[in-house]
This record gives C-alpha cells, structure tokens and sequence, in this order.
C-alpha cells in the first residue's frame, strides 16, 4: 500500500515538475519573442536571400564605451527595406529611434532641472518602452553624481550625466543617417 501511494505522489509531482518546466520554456520564447526587433526578425526569413549594409555612425566614448551603426537589409530582387540602429550590441528598430530619443530628452531636461534642488541621493525613471536611468551619489569620501541607463535590458551609459548627452546626440546622428539612406 505505501508503495502504491509512494509511486502515485512521484508521478504526480513529475507531471507537476514538466508542466511547470513547459511554462517556464514557454514563457522564455515569448521574452525572446518580445525581445526580438523587426530587422532580426527580417533578416531570420527562411526561403529568401537577405542583403544588408552597415554604415558607422559614431563611437559613444563617455562611460560605457561603444560604436553606433545604422543598419540596412532588404530581400534580393525587392525595394522593401528594413531600418535600423546598433548600440553596444543591441539593435533598435528604425520606428523606434524617435521615442528613445525622446525619452532621453525627458530625462536630461527633468535631472539637469530638479536633481539639484532636491535633497536626494538617488532618482529613478522608468519609460514604457523599457529604457531605465538611474542615478546615485557614489559611496565614495568625496560622492559625485553617477548614473545608469539601460534600454531592454543592455547597459548603454555609465558615468556622468554627460554619457547620457553623448548618447542621446548619437541617436539623433544615427536616425538622420537613416533618414538620409531613404528611412521614412
């Protein structure tokens, strides 16, 4: 008898423990899927010959140290283009190029006017589109002001508030590239 209710509790929680390693796996495509931009998605087609083209735009030098690219692809044979921009390794969809910099513009607008008047040691922002800043005082016996900005989930800016002026100037740089290169 104990043997008997013994194999039926492990298989119950064996079937418990796949139905619950069935969602987490679920739940991993749909970030995935989340995370994933129109251009990969375009240039990840089966059955078609994708071409693309990378242009330098800039090299954002303050903090976090990286290069900016506009990107290009298009299946052979078509007009149909894909837009969009590279920072340290993340690709951000032309469409989308235009409320980051928006957002950044919000950012440094609201911390160059009320971070000094107000008595904190630390502000947080977090936008809709998945771009997080935030800024401290260092921990150090002489505390300046250092800050953080990451955009889903890849750290763009360390530093001072200036990494964040470079970047957002790059992304104004990249979106006219585009825009030059027949972006609308």
């Amino acid at each position: 008898m104990n043997r008997i209710i013994f194999s039926v509790v492990l298989l119950l929680g064996l079937g418990l423990s796949n139905v619950y390693r069935g969602q987490e796996n679920s739940q991993k495509v749909s970030e995935n899927e989340q995370k994933s931009t129109r251009y990969s998605r375009f240039l990840n087609r089966n059955g078609s010959f994708i071409l693309s083209k990378t242009y330098y735009v800039g090299h954002h030098t303050e903090g976090h140290s990286f290069d900016v690219s506009a990107l290009i692809a298009w299946e052979l044979g078509s007009s149909e283009k894909i837009y969009a921009a590279v920072f340290a390794g993340l690709v951000i969809d032309y469409d989308d190029l235009e409320e980051l910099q928006r957002e950044l513009d919000k950012i440094i607008r609201t911390v160059g006017k009320e971070l000094d008047t107000q008595a904190t040691t630390s502000m947080r922002y977090k936008a809709l589109n998945g771009l997080e800043f935030f800024t401290f005082d260092s921990s150090s016996s002489n505390p300046q002001r250092m800050v953080r900005l990451v955009f889903r989930g890849t750290m763009l800016t360390t530093g001072s508030m200036n990494s964040v002026v470079e970047l957002r100037a790059l992304v104004a740089q990249v979106r006219e590239r585009l825009i030059s290169l027949g972006a609308k």
